[in-house]
């Protein structure tokens, strides 16, 4: 074998090793994307338990809690991505799963419908941010070889949240009512925010060329 059919021939085996690395940025990045998309859906079951919390509100501007975030998600997603792409993919998804977080703490102890849709609407600025900047870091993670399997685990676990989302809402009300979904949406993206999850998160991307981290 010559030497350029050597080197193509390592070149091509590089090109399908998949690091540890790559798997751990699959496994944050679905997380974060599962947890954006089961907040859209979560929260259809649970509007009578907060029309009752509120009694004094009329169903339409309840519906605001539900619209807000769906609305101001869907819009901002292409404006996230390019912003993504000029600041860099990283510093947008730990600042959307920040801000989602928060915002899912103030849902949950906020004293008036007002303030339930103002952190519905943070929450979807949010999602709206780490949504496509997890796409883009997964596709920097992984060889060009991998990178279908590795965008069709990724849609799979949105899907997957998308479809589990009312009935994991039910369950949750029955549980521990609405505030307590909203409240621990922060704690499990508190969890994201750990020492060894920063340290997982700080090496997405950070030596992959043409791509901004």
């Amino acid at each position: 074998m010559s030497a350029p059919q050597l080197v193509l021939e390592a070149a091509r085996t590089e090109d399908e090793i998949v690091s540890p690395r790559a798997w751990r940025t699959l496994a944050w990045s679905s997380l974060a994307v599962f947890m954006a998309i089961l907040d859209g859906t979560v929260l259809f079951v649970a509007f009578p338990s907060i029309g009752r919390s509120f009694p004094a509100v009329s169903a339409a501007d309840l519906s605001w809690i539900l619209n807000a975030y769906t609305i101001v998600y869907g819009s901002l997603l292409v404006p996230a991505g390019r912003m993504a792409d000029r600041l860099g993919r990283r510093r947008i998804f730990l600042g959307g799963v920040a801000l989602f977080a928060l915002a899912s703490l103030a849902a949950g102890l906020a004293p008036s419908p007002a303030i339930i849709i103002a952190a519905r609407i943070l929450q979807a600025i949010g999602a709206a941010m780490l949504t496509p900047s997890s796409l883009a870091l997964l596709l920097a993670a992984f060889p060009r070889s991998k990178r279908s399997v590795a965008v069709g685990l990724w849609a799979a676990v949105g899907a997957l949240a998308a479809a589990v989302g009312p009935s994991a809402g039910s369950g949750i009300i029955q549980l521990g009512g609405w505030r307590w979904y909203a409240e621990d949406a922060f704690w499990r993206n508190r969890g994201t925010r750990t020492p060894r999850a920063y340290r997982t998160r700080s090496e997405f991307c950070s030596s992959s060329p043409g791509w901004h981290s």
